[in-house]
C-alpha cells in the first residue's frame, strides 16, 4: 500500500543517516515543482539527533509554489535549538485558528505572545490594495518569520483606503521590538498600497511605525517591501540634526480648503517653505494625490515633494496666481508631514486670500508651537454639543467656528459645518452634535466660538457648549448673543470652562487681597493692632522678553510697546521702557522683565501684540525667541523663534498660546 506524503494537515517523519553535525544553524529545503499539484505550504520542520538527543525547530509558514507567495520553491530556514521540548504537543490541527494552536518554547522565549497588529491605510485616492500583505517583527532577542495578515477583525474587506485593519496573531516573544518588515506579493487587480502606519501592541507595550509611502513597483521608489523603525527611534534620530543636514527628505503637504460657499478656486497655488537651515524656491502644487480637481470646497488635497532637509519649519509663504472663473480661495489650514522625521507641522489660517499692500495674493503662515508626531496614536476624539437658546429669532444661518484651548496646547479652528443630528443646524432650542479628531490637548480650559455674520439671519444666542472625550466632560456657559446688533455686539467670544473659571476667580481674588497692619499709638496702650484687608485697585502683570543669540547683532535699542488681549478686554499699549532685570534691554541671550500696572483684569490672555518702533542707532536686529506674560501663578507663553531685521516700524502679532 502506497502511503502519500506531504498531505494537508499531515505530519511526516523521516530518518536520515549522516555524520554528527554538531549545532545545526540552518536547513535548506525545496521541491522539483513536478506533478499535477506541485504547490506546497510548509508549516515547520522538527529535527532530533538520536545520538546527542538535541532538538531543533525550523519554522516556515510559507508557500513553495511558483504561483503563490513570492514564487520560490526552495528556502533556507533558521534552526532554533529547543529546550524542555515535549513531543506530545506537536499535534497540528488545521481547523484551529493561529492563536489557539499549541506552540513550542525556544531558547529565547518563555511563552508565546499575542500580537495585536493595526495596519492603517492612507486616505489617498486608490490607496488600498488587493495584494497579500505580510509582516515580519524583529526584536531584541529574536524575530518572527513573515506573518501573513489574512483576516481583519475590524473589516470584511481589508486594506481599503482610509481604513484601519486589526489582526491578532500569536508568535514567539521577540523582546523589545526594534523594527518591522512589511510588504506584499504584488498580486491582484490593484496591488498598489499606500500605508500610513503600523501599530503593534503586546504585553502592555505599544509600538508605532510611521510609513506614509507607497508599496508599489510603479509609484514612489518602486519598493513593495519596507523596513520600518518605531516612532521613538525616529524622534531620537530626528533630534540629532547632523543625521539629516544635506539629505533629501520626503514631505507630504495637505491643503485643506474650507467648507463654506464659494471657498474653492481655479487659481494656481505656490508654496515657499522656510526652515531652520534653508528655504525653498516657490513650489507649484500641481497634482493632488486625493482629488482630480484640486482646491475644491471642503476637500483636502495631498501633495508629495522631495526637498533637502529644512530643519525645524519656521514659516510658509502661500502665493496665489489668480485665474479662472472662480479665482477666490478660502484656505482653512496647511499641514506638512514627514514620515522620515516622524514630524508634523500645522499652519492654521481659515480666511480668504486677499491682496496685500503690494497688490499680490501672498500670505505668510506660522506653525502652531508643538512638535507633533505623524502617529494617529497621539490624537483624541472630541464630541462637541452646541446648545442654541430658546429665544425668538435666536437661530443663525452664519458659518460657526470653534477653537479648543487645552493646558498642553490649542487646536486649529474647526468649522461646525455638518451636524450629526440636524440638517438645519443652530436652530432655536436645538442641540447640535459634532465630532472632531485632533491632537491630545490635555485638560480643556477654554474655547473660542465665532461666526462670520453671513446669511439672512446671522444673529445667534448661544446657551452653552459641552465637550467630552473618552474620560472627561467639560461645560462652557455662555448665555450671550453673537450679533452685531444685540447685547455687546460681539460675534467672537472666548468662553472659559465652568469649573476652571470658578477656580481661577477664587485664586485671583485671594491673591489680590493685601494685608496691612496699623501700628498702635504710643499713648494708647489699650488699643490693639488691627489687620485690615484692602483690595488692590490695580492688576499687575509681568512681561518677559526672551532675546536669542542666533545672529551677529541679536540685541536692539528699539523702542517697544505691547498690547495684551484678554477675554475680558484689550489692554492699552504699555511702553517697555525699563527692564527690571538688566541695565540695557534686548541684549543677546538675555531675558528682560517688565512690570505692567493695569486698571483692568484682562481675564484669560490669548494673544499679544508687540510694536517695535524706530531707533537712533543701527543695532536694530532682534532675535525674538518668545514672550511670557505672568499673571500671579499663571504663565502664558507666546513662542516666535524668528530673527527680525527692522528698517521701518513694524508690528509683531502672534496669536498662539500655550497655557501652563
Amino acid at each position: 500500500m502506497l502511503i502519500k506524503t506531504f498531505e494537508s494537515g499531515s505530519i511526516d517523519k523521516f530518518e536520515v543517516d549522516c555524520p554528527e553535525l554538531g549545532t545545526i544553524k540552518k536547513v535548506k529545503i525545496g521541491h522539483d515543482n513536478k506533478g499535477l499539484n506541485p504547490g506546497w505550504h510548509l508549516k515547520e520542520i522538527f529535527i532530533e539527533s538520536k545520538t546527542s538527543r538535541r532538538t531543533w525547530l525550523c519554522e516556515c509558514n510559507r508557500w513553495f509554489d511558483k504561483r503563490e507567495d513570492d514564487g520560490k520553491i526552495e528556502r533556507e530556514l533558521k534552526a532554533v535549538e529547543q529546550f524542555g521540548y515535549d513531543k506530545k504537543i506537536i499535534r497540528y490541527d488545521p481547523d484551529l485558528p493561529d492563536f489557539e494552536r499549541p506552540r513550542k518554547k525556544t531558547f529565547y522565549e518563555d511563552d508565546d505572545t499575542l500580537y495585536k497588529i493595526t495596519a492603517i491605510t492612507s486616505e489617498l485616492k486608490d490607496a488600498g490594495t488587493e495584494a497579500d500583505v505580510y509582516i515580519k517583527i524583529v526584536g531584541k532577542h529574536s524575530e518572527t518569520e513573515k506573518i501573513p495578515l489574512e483576516k481583519s477583525t475590524t473589516n470584511r474587506i481589508k486594506f481599503k483606503s482610509d481604513q484601519s485593519d486589526v489582526f491578532k496573531v500569536t508568535d514567539i516573544d521577540v523582546g523589545k521590538i526594534k523594527k518591522v518588515i512589511i510588504g506584499h506579493n504584488n498580486r491582484g487587480k490593484n496591488p498598489s498600497w499606500h500605508l500610513k502606519e503600523i501599530i503593534i501592541e503586546k504585553n502592555n507595550e505599544k509600538y508605532v511605525f510611521p510609513c506614509g509611502k507607497w508599496l508599489d513597483k510603479k509609484l514612489g521608489d518602486g519598493l513593495i517591501e519596507r523596513e520600518l523603525i518605531p516612532l521613538e527611534n525616529i524622534i531620537e534620530r530626528s533630534d540629532k540634526v547632523h543625521n539629516f543636514i544635506g539629505m533629501t527628505v520626503n514631505y507630504s503637504i495637505s491643503v485643506k480648503t474650507s467648507d463654506i460657499l464659494g471657498a474653492g478656486t481655479d487659481s494656481d497655488i505656490f508654496l515657499k517653505i522656510y526652515g531652520q537651515y534653508r528655504k525653498s524656491d516657490f513650489i507649484e502644487l500641481k497634482k493632488s494625490l486625493t482629488h482630480k480637481n484640486k482646491f475644491e470646497q471642503g476637500n483636502t488635497d495631498v501633495f508629495e515633494i522631495k526637498e533637502e532637509f529644512f530643519g525645524e519649519l519656521v514659516k510658509i509663504k502661500v502665493k496665489q496666481i489668480v485665474k479662472g472663473l472662480n479665482p477666490d480661495w478660502h484656505l482653512n489650514e496647511l499641514i506638512v508631514e514627514s514620515s522620515d522625521l516622524g514630524r508634523r507641522w500645522i499652519f492654521p489660517f481659515n480666511n480668504w486670500l486677499e491682496k496685500n499692500e503690494s497688490g499680490s495674493h501672498l500670505i505668510e503662515l506660522f506653525p502652531l508651537n508643538n512638535k507633533d508626531t505623524v502617529s494617529s496614536s497621539n490624537t483624541k476624539e472630541y464630541k462637541i454639543e452646541v446648545y442654541t437658546g430658546d429665544l425668538p429669532k435666536c437661530g443663525t444661518d452664519s458659518n460657526v467656528f470653534i477653537t479648543l484651548f487645552g493646558e498642553e496646547q490649542e487646536s486649529s479652528e474647526f468649522h461646525l459645518n455638518k451636524s450629526e443630528n440636524h440638517f438645519n443646524k443652530f436652530e432655536r432650542d436645538n442641540i447640535d452634535r459634532f465630532i472632531f479628531e485632533t491632537n491630545d490637548l490635555g485638560r480643556l480650559i477654554g474655547i473660542r466660538v465665532r461666526h462670520d455674520n453671513s446669511g439672512f439671519y446671522p444673529s445667534w444666542f448661544l446657551n452653552h457648549v459641552t465637550i467630552s472625550d473618552n474620560s472627561d466632560k467639560y461645560e462652557f456657559i455662555c448665555n450671550k448673543w453673537f450679533s452685531t446688533k444685540r447685547d455687546d455686539c460681539k460675534i467672537n467670544r472666548i468662553i472659559r470652562e465652568k469649573n476652571y473659571e470658578k477656580n481661577l476667580q477664587t485664586l485671583q481674588k485671594d491673591q489680590r487681597k493685601k494685608k496691612r497692619i496699623i501700628k498702635k499709638p504710643k499713648d494708647d496702650k489699650n488699643k490693639k493692632e488691627k489687620t485690615i484687608e484692602l483690595c488692590n485697585d490695580f492688576k499687575y502683570y509681568y512681561v518677559k522678553i526672551f532675546t536669542g543669540g542666533n545672529q551677529n547683532q541679536a540685541g536692539t535699542d528699539l523702542k517697544a510697546e505691547i498690547k495684551i488681549f484678554g477675554d475680558n478686554c484689550l489692554s492699552k499699549a504699555f511702553k517697555l521702557n525699563e527692564t527690571k532685570s538688566h541695565e540695557l534691554k534686548f541684549e543677546r541671550n538675555q531675558i528682560d522683565v517688565f512690570e505692567i500696572k493695569s486698571e483692568d483684569d484682562l481675564g484669560v490672555i490669548y494673544a499679544v501684540e508687540l510694536n517695535l518702533m524706530d531707533c537712533l542707532s543701527k543695532a536694530n536686529d532682534l532675535d525674538l525667541e518668545k514672550i511670557e506674560i505672568i499673571d500671579n501663578n499663571f504663565t502664558y507663553k507666546f513662542d516666535y523663534n524668528q530673527a527680525i531685521s527692522i528698517k521701518n516700524p513694524v508690528k509683531v502679532k502672534y496669536l498662539k498660546k500655550i497655557f501652563t
